[in-house]
């Protein structure tokens, strides 16, 4: 019998396991319960273990609900926030952080710790993003710096805002400045102007953000600062308007040179930032758009303009009004001629000399070419006014002036006076005709290129002679050569089915063509025109459907050969168009394979198997085949339709295998 564990032993288990309640003075290892009632009543097994009370378990086995213990709060013991040991009171409640720990920062924060601190540390702190969310962004050196290097314990750990101006901060490196001395020279205190947050050193001047606008560019990068401004106070010797403003601080530049001249005192128009040397001037722009090209380029402006004040000598409407400056050289050159008096038609801007003139454009429309270019201007003009002698509608009327030249030659011919359907106008010599365009299409081509005039025309006036439809009309000039030929013949009148434009011999005539097909080939070819067609009419002897309908013209040749042989008449099968000699016949294809296969070589002639004269169709297996009927009977028994018959041999063995 197994012994009940001492009842002493089992007390303190069952106490702690909720069975029941020990009295106060039950024995002296029972313990009176410290905490007070639990809500809800919790176990001690809850937080004590049977190694003994002390210590309790760990304390993230304890459920701490309304303050989750995290970080730093895990290892602190469970007194250190409950002074009471009831646990009923707690020191804290959740985020109220400044109940437990010391606000440093004097209620100038929320006493929400988390905003800024963490449950692992209260040194753990973000500057840099909390920064972020201020006037001021943490960034270069900065970053490195800790909370106490800007807000120091003066302030009471209160963080208040400070100045976010450099010199708030620096301005003991503002007075210790070493290269420049920043208060002697009264630099301002924005130090950001010239220094970065990553370092004092390498500091930059942004002139043109200091000063408003004004970049320093040029030959005024490398001045040193007295030469604008006064020291220490760095104020300004000039008071230029903007970085135009030139004058303002180059008066004296000016008046050097340009004083009482009556240049504007844009001193950029001709200036640049470099130097006052090389100066340019833009004479179009200043002058509203007169521009100094060609020999008006190297004048010197005392040519056109007054001096000192440049007034101008000349008042030009624009660039082309020549005139108004060189009346002069046009008097000297054509007073009295009527020329005009827009000197660029014929000259140009570099020289007087060498001049060109368009007659296209000052004539409105005749251009001079060939034999024209050449001539003086008194050939066609009146001198000095230049008035026309002639007055041509256009560059095509010749005749205008040419009226002479047309009677020499064509008076009285009847040829229209439209010189350049022949002549060119480089010479009247070797003139050339466009008889197609002319007569509306008839072209001279072959035998008719060389023959004069006359041939076909009347003279002078040019009529015809003979009157064709067009350049296929042959007979109505040819009519007797047709005779001569042909009359009778039945022949078409359209010559040029066999004649050429070139001569009459040698004619060639296209049978295909004439006949809708009938194409002339092999002995065909040769014949005369009478072995198929009657004379003189050239009517058909012989009516074949087409090429391939031979019999109707040689049913004597199939008659002689094939007469009651049962052969087909389509000729072309076996014979060709060159000649009935030679025939080949394709008997394996359509018919019975006997040049090919077991049959090869195996007869003599076609009598072989066909044993009916003259009847092809009829034909005989049984010659060479000669078994007894009584071994085909027995050899074919049971075969429907069988029967000892050259046709059901064939019928079953059409390409004689077995």
């Amino acid at each position: 019998m197994r012994r009940l564990p001492r009842l002493r032993t089992l007390i303190p288990v069952l106490l702690m396991a909720g069975f029941f309640t020990v009295p106060q003075s039950f024995g002296q290892d029972v313990v009176s319960n410290p905490h007070g009632e639990f809500d809800p009543p919790l176990a001690c097994t809850n937080c004590h273990t049977t190694e003994g009370w002390r210590p309790v378990k760990d304390v993230l086995e304890f459920s701490h609900d309304s303050f989750p213990l995290l970080g730093r709060h895990q290892l602190v013991s469970c007194t250190s926030c409950h002074t009471d040991l009831k646990f009923d009171e707690p020191k804290t409640a959740p985020n109220e952080c400044a109940t437990c720990h010391l606000d440093v920062h004097l209620g100038n924060f929320s006493s929400n710790c988390a905003n800024c601190h963490n449950n692992n540390s209260f040194s753990d702190v973000d500057g840099i993003a909390l920064h972020e969310q201020t006037s001021f962004p943490l960034t270069g050196a900065h970053l490195r710096l800790a909370c106490q290097n800007c807000h120091t314990s003066d302030l009471g750990g209160a963080f208040a805002s400070m100045d976010s101006e450099c010199a708030s901060c620096h301005m003991d490196d503002y007075d210790a400045a070493t290269s420049i001395d920043h208060r002697a020279q009264g630099f301002p205190t924005q130090c950001e102007a010239c220094h970065t947050t990553a370092s004092w050193g390498g500091a930059s001047f942004d002139h043109a953000l200091a000063s408003g606008g004004f970049e320093l560019i040029g030959a005024h990068a490398p001045l040193a600062c007295e030469n604008c401004h006064t020291l220490p106070d760095l104020g300004l010797l000039f008071q230029p308007a903007d970085n135009n403003d030139c004058i303002t601080c180059h008066q004296q530049d000016y008046n050097n040179e340009h004083q009482g001249s009556g240049f504007p005192t844009t001193c950029l128009n001709c200036h640049g930032v470099d130097t006052w040397d090389g100066a340019t001037f833009d004479h179009t722009a200043a002058s509203g758009g007169f521009e100094l090209v060609g020999a008006h380029a190297p004048l010197a402006c005392e040519n056109c303009h007054s001096m000192p004040d440049l007034g101008l000598l000349f008042q030009p409407a624009d660039n082309n009004d020549c005139v108004t400056c060189h009346q002069q050289d046009y008097n000297n050159e054509h007073q009295g001629s009527g020329f005009p008096t827009t000197c660029l038609t014929c000259h140009n801007t570099n020289t007087w000399g060498n001049t060109t003139f368009d007659h296209t454009a000052a004539s409105g429309g005749f251009e001079l070419i060939g034999a024209h270019a050449p001539l003086a201007c008194e050939n066609c003009h009146t001198m000095p006014d230049l008035g026309l002698l002639f007055q041509p509608a256009d560059n095509n009327d010749c005749v205008t002036c040419h009226q002479q030249d047309y009677n020499n030659e064509h008076q009285g011919s009847g040829f229209p006076t439209t010189c350049l359907n022949c002549h060119s106008v480089n010479s009247w010599d070797n003139a050339t005709f466009d008889h197609t365009a002319a007569s509306g299409g008839f072209e001279l081509l072959g035998a008719h290129a060389p023959l004069a005039c006359e041939n076909c025309h009347t003279m002078p006036d040019l009529g015809l002679i003979f009157q064709p439809a067009d350049n296929n009309d042959c007979i109505t000039c040819h009519q007797q050569d047709y005779n001569n030929e042909h009359q009778g013949s039945g022949f078409p009148t359209t010559c040029l089915n066999c004649h050429s434009v070139n001569s009459w011999d040698n004619a060639t005539f296209d049978h295909t063509a004439a006949s809708g097909g009938f194409e002339l080939l092999g002995a065909h070819a040769p014949l005369a025109c009478e072995n198929c067609h009657s004379m003189p009419d050239l009517g058909l002897i012989f009516q074949p459907a087409d090429n391939n309908d031979c019999v109707t013209c040689h049913q004597q040749d199939y008659n002689n050969e094939h007469q009651g042989s049962g052969f087909p008449t389509t000729c072309l099968n076996c014979h060709s168009v060159n000649t009935w000699d030679g025939a080949t016949f394709d008997h394996d294809g359509p018919y019975f394979p006997i040049y090919s296969g077991a049959h090869r070589g195996e007869w003599n002639s076609c009598q072989d198997c066909h044993d009916v004269p003259n009847d092809y169709q009829a034909f005989t297996c049984l010659t060479c085949h000669e078994h007894s009927q009584s071994r085909m009977d027995s050899k074919h028994g049971g075969r429907r339709g069988y029967a000892y018959e050259s046709a059901l041999c064939y019928s079953c063995h059409p390409r004689g295998r077995e």
